[in-house]
């Protein structure tokens, strides 16, 4: 299956994947982004193009206009517009003998992304599509959309490469120690309150606690790169983050790869892969910490469920099954 994920605007140039490795387009050096790690590894949503035997990135703006699109037979494409006024049918022209499934980048239920709900760039988007699907798995939270665009959403999740990440950022012995991850960007998404139960397991269990340097209030300048990010994730024992955004949810995918227990949250991935931990009540919250911090057998029985969850529904070759469902 030979597939691309062609996106209007994003900050990656076009890359194109062979073999599970990144490449430039039309070169052999293989592929360097500072949110990506080499050629290797690119993060949910831009991971779509590993899920195909041979995969594509295609940004729009880079090449002018849909008509200077590369002359590729593509069996699939996930499309993505939401910041120009594209529309399906050229796509539809370039790439004629391919499906074109619709998806969300930026935008999420929440409304903190100032992408304007429901525009019409997301209305023409999903009306004219082959397929519209939802990275967000709760899709009675889209019932108002579905009426507009007159059509059912289905499911499709972001992709990660579990794999990937188990064989070259796992870490098997680490300390016991929480990692506060304070939501970096908008105010009110749960900063206070993830500080607050940091402070708390802190005094009441003696666990250490680690605070990345980026930390709220955000600092451009202290951003964390991908790898240090990764870095604090496979080295903790928890993470906590009490983000108040239904979102997608990196973090907790991060997490579940990388055998860390995330606490707190209401991201769509916190509810799918740490359902019983996902809540941003502080009592049950200190409840389920405690039961898990104090029962390290418990611990790690947990560890393997979440990771068995996240292989079923997140990983490249689950949302590969997933795509030839859909297109069947």
């Amino acid at each position: 299956m030979i597939g691309a994920l062609i996106i209007d605007k994003c900050s990656q140039p076009s890359y194109y994947v062979e073999n599970k490795v990144g490449y430039f387009l039309n070169s052999k050096n293989e592929y360097e982004h500072p949110n990506h790690l080499g050629g290797k590894y690119a993060p949910p949503f831009m991971n779509f193009p590993y899920i195909f035997d041979k995969g594509y990135l295609l940004k729009i703006e880079e090449f002018g206009s849909i008509n200077n699109l590369p002359d590729f037979d593509l069996d699939v494409i996930i499309l993505s517009l939401e910041k120009s006024d594209y529309r399906v049918k050229e796509i539809k022209n370039k790439y004629p003998n391919s499906i074109i499934i619709a998806t969300f980048k930026e935008y999420n239920p929440s409304g903190g992304h100032p992408t304007k709900k429901w525009n019409d760039r997301l209305i023409n988007l999903y009306k004219e599509a082959d397929i519209p699907v939802s990275p967000y798995s709760e899709l009675d939270r889209f019932s108002e959309f579905e009426k507009i665009i007159n059509r059912k959403l289905k499911y499709l999740p972001d992709p990660i490469d579990v794999d990937y990440l188990v064989e070259n950022h796992f870490t098997q012995e680490r300390p016991n120690t929480a990692l506060c991850y304070i939501a970096p960007t908008h105010m009110d998404r749960g900063q206070k309150e993830t500080l607050e139960f940091c402070n708390k397991i802190n005094k009441e269990y003696g666990i250490q606690i680690i605070i990345p340097p980026y930390s709220w209030p955000y600092d451009h300048n202290k951003r964390l790169s991908f790898v240090d990010f990764l870095s604090y994730i496979s080295n903790a024992s928890f993470c906590i983050n009490l983000d108040k955004w239904y979102q997608i949810g990196q973090a907790a995918m991060h997490c579940a790869s990388l055998g860390t227990i995330h606490i707190g949250g209401i991201a769509d991935s916190n509810l799918n892969l740490f359902e019983e931990t996902s809540t941003n009540d502080l009592n049950k919250l200190r409840y389920v910490f405690e039961d898990l911090y104090i029962n390290p057998n418990k611990r790690i029985k947990y560890i393997q469920k979440v990771f068995e969850r996240i292989n079923n529904k997140y990983s490249l070759e689950s949302v590969n099954k997933q795509v030839k469902h859909l297109i069947k």
